[in-house]
């Protein structure tokens, strides 16, 4: 790749290492020469997992490619493991960015799925997670070009099913870039031709705005509407610049509009690492996707998070449809506070599982803890809804999050219903006490802070009511909860 946009800025090219079996061999790419290291981005392929299949792949409805509708070899398609040992990549090449989504300063992952065929080639491959903007057929055309050394089963090759993430990342920080452009259905999408973004006013902490688009035949962008509202002036800016925006729409008779998705991010959190295993610790390699998925749930359990991720994105590889294995790798990112990449999981477990209330509340609490309280409120409605008996948790997180946009009256109502609920439950008296202190009324705001204390004390609840206390008039008393906050240890926190 030799598009330049600032001449300091370098390529990185980097396959984290996976272990793909008995046989596996760590694919080593080539960083480039120093005095080259000019390009905007970097597009590097990222694990590699093999899985066994009773049937052949479903063919991508999309328009295929050439390795697309190459057909896969004759026979079964199984897994590693049994007998069958793994493919092994022996010839590769790193995807290139498109210019459209250079341009568009995109980043993220593909996820492409793919029979790796007794000839060594792959076949039926097909999208499972996009980008958009030119990045999905790069990948797939890439990809299409691998060559392995294909698996064997009793001395002869065999067809293997294969998952592979191909990773496209830019290294420019602090700017306004798509996170995402898909459009829905059709073979010769809209081109983004023409785009910019306001400089300002400037979000104080990474944000990511979701917006539904319709562009028209001529290219135009006729609406753009957001999910949820951060920030009313910057999603106005936003919308405002979406607006002008133009496209090149390959076939003007082929609709009358084309509706896509479109994701806004601000800030550049470097790419996401999967964590070695602790050091020390000896297990056995799981055999199978169900082996790696218990393992990662009991390390949840165990509060050990960031081993538990490698075992979960196994078992997602070899299971990409799996839903319980996405929701457990987002329960790990949020424990390790990756927000978003929570949201990004449990979108997919959604999509496979909608009716399940637990999947929405758990998206709210990772929209809320990325500061989205307005989209989080969304997701607690439909947990609400779908819960079969009322949850004092649901509650109690909607409220929290009414109260965080100024909604006090609705966050009221939500706390006391959570107390209704759960007579008992410590957290929502913990934030009725803060709806209270919001409210003025600090006699409540104590009370509450007190109620919630003798169920079980920390040093949060009693110096939320020594500040209680203290803007009540009541020096001594605030004085006194600070000296027992003080003498309580450390991780008593809320």
């Amino acid at each position: 790749m030799r598009v330049v946009l600032l001449p300091l800025w370098f390529l990185i090219v980097s396959v984290p290492p996976f272990a793909l079996g008995a046989n596996a061999e760590r694919v080593r790419v080539e960083r480039p020469n120093p005095v080259e290291q000019r390009c905007v981005g970097f597009a590097s392929s990222g694990e590699l997992a093999f899985q066994a299949t009773s049937e052949q792949p479903k063919t991508d409805p999309r328009p295929a490619t050439n390795s697309q509708v190459r057909p896969p070899a004759e026979g079964g398609v199984y897994r590693v493991g049994g007998g069958v040992s793994a493919p092994v990549v022996i010839h590769k090449k790193d995807p290139e960015y498109s210019e459209e989504a250079r341009k568009g300063h995109l980043w993220g992952t593909v996820v492409l799925t793919l029979v790796v065929g007794a000839d060594g080639l792959a076949h039926s491959i097909r999208v499972i997670r996009p980008l958009g903007m030119g990045l999905d057929e790069r990948a797939i055309e890439t990809v299409g070009e691998w060559r392995f050394r294909p698996g064997i089963k009793e001395g002869s090759p065999v067809a293997v099913q294969a998952t592979i993430e191909v990773n496209f990342r830019l290294l420019d920080h602090s700017v306004w870039r798509v996170g995402r452009l898909v459009f829905e259905g059709g073979s010769s999408r809209p081109v983004l031709t023409k785009w910019r973004l306001p400089d300002g006013p400037v979000p104080d902490r990474d944000l990511r705005i979701t917006f539904k688009l319709n562009v028209d035949s001529s290219g135009d962008v006729t609406e753009a509407s957001a999910e949820g509202a951060f920030d009313p002036a910057l999603t106005a800016k936003l919308r405002e610049a979406v607006r002008k925006w133009k496209f090149h729409v390959p076939d003007r008779s082929n609709a009358a509009k084309y509706p896509a998705t479109l994701d806004l991010t601000y800030g550049n959190p470097p790419p996401a690492r999967i964590p070695q295993s602790r050091a020390g610790e000896v297990r056995a390699e799981p055999k199978n996707a169900e082996e790696a998925y218990r393992e990662g749930v009991r390390l949840i359990r165990a509060q050990s998070p960031e081993p538990a991720v490698p075992l979960l994105t196994r078992a997602i590889q070899e299971k990409p449809e799996w839903e319980a294995a996405y929701s457990a790798r987002a329960q790990a990112y949020f424990n390790l506070k990756h927000y978003h990449e929570a949201v990004d999981d449990l979108t997919v477990a959604i999509r496979l599982n909608p009716n399940q209330a637990s999947l929405y509340n758990l998206r709210g609490l990772s929209y809320s803890y990325a500061g989205r309280y307005d989209i989080a409120i969304d997701d607690y409605n439909r947990a609400i809804e779908l819960n079969p008996a009322p949850s004092a948790a649901y509650y109690d997180n909607r409220g929290r999050a009414y109260m965080e946009i100024g909604q006090v009256d609705k966050a009221m109502n939500d706390l006391n219903k959570a107390l209704e609920i759960g007579p008992d439950y410590i957290r929502a008296f913990e934030n009725r006490g803060l709806a209270y202190m919001k409210l003025k009324d600090y006699v409540h705001a104590i009370a509450d802070f007190t109620a919630a204390s003798q169920l079980k004390s920390t040093r949060w609840q009693l110096e939320r009511r020594a500040e209680a206390k203290r803007l009540s008039g009541d020096e001594k008393g605030a004085q006194e909860d600070l000296n027992h906050a003080h003498d309580l240890p450390p991780g008593s926190e809320r």
